[in-house]
């Protein structure tokens, strides 16, 4: 157990370490003017593990789709939740380092929560580790590392609000690699990553929270078109 979680921990040292890196990149290089640059680092730093992620997806397919059908899904789903980190990081970095955090934050309390309080299992079957303490946990982590950034600044009312969206949608991401596993009989998606499993297992929660903070803006942005016009 200790060696298990000092490779999660150096694993996770390790993309934050590259993460940093990154957002220090696109500061001294940031896309207005250096696109080409901007963009290169971003894609050296996001198509090679989401390529892998795919690589992983497509070994936890559901019969009811085809192989052809369930790439096709897993290229949009993952590769278009990169696009939209992408593109944060991009022209919005403390938005993208936000929406990054939540989930970090929230599987992090949630662990810890689940291990000293855990008792009432969720989805026994699903994911036999996950309890309703363990959740509170993580909603408690979420709202607070969201509530971090808003109190310095660095994200609006909208994206704290928000969080309420975020965090259950981490939850539904991690649960639902959990349930694809379960179903195929793997424990991990893969074993890229020591400690974690896969690219997918490290990153589960976060391809649908990017995707719901994306939805989100598109609700708000539609919402204050039409209120516009009607109006």
């Amino acid at each position: 157990m200790a060696t298990e979680l000092f490779k999660r921990t150096l694993t996770g040292l390790g993309f934050t370490t590259a993460t940093l890196i990154v957002f220090l990149l696109l500061h001294h290089f940031p896309v207005q003017d250096f696109p080409v640059g901007a963009w290169l680092i971003l894609g050296a730093f996001l198509i090679p593990p989401t390529f892998i992620a795919l690589w992983e997806w497509k070994e936890l397919r559901i019969a009811f789709f085809s192989e052809f059908e369930w790439f096709v899904i897993g290229a949009i789903y993952l590769f278009g939740s990169s696009a939209i980190i992408a593109y944060f990081m991009a022209y919005e970095p403390w938005i993208a380092l936000w929406l990054m955090s939540v989930p970090v934050a929230a599987d992090t309390g949630a662990y810890f929560a689940g291990k000293k309080y855990g008792k009432t299992q969720i989805f026994p079957v699903t994911s036999p580790k996950k309890t309703y303490e363990g959740a509170v946990g993580g909603a408690i982590s979420a709202f607070a590392i969201s509530f971090l950034f808003y109190w310095f600044g660095k994200v609006s009312i909208f994206e704290l609000l928000a969080t309420v969206a975020i965090f259950p949608a981490s939850v539904a991401g991690d649960y639902f690699f959990s349930y694809l596993k379960r179903a195929s009989g793997k424990k991990d998606a893969g074993s890229s990553l020591p400690g974690h499993g896969g690219f997918v297992d490290r990153f589960d929660s976060h391809f649908l929270s990017n995707w719901t903070y994306f939805i989100l803006i598109g609700v708000s942005k539609l919402t204050a078109l039409v209120t516009y016009w009607l109006w």
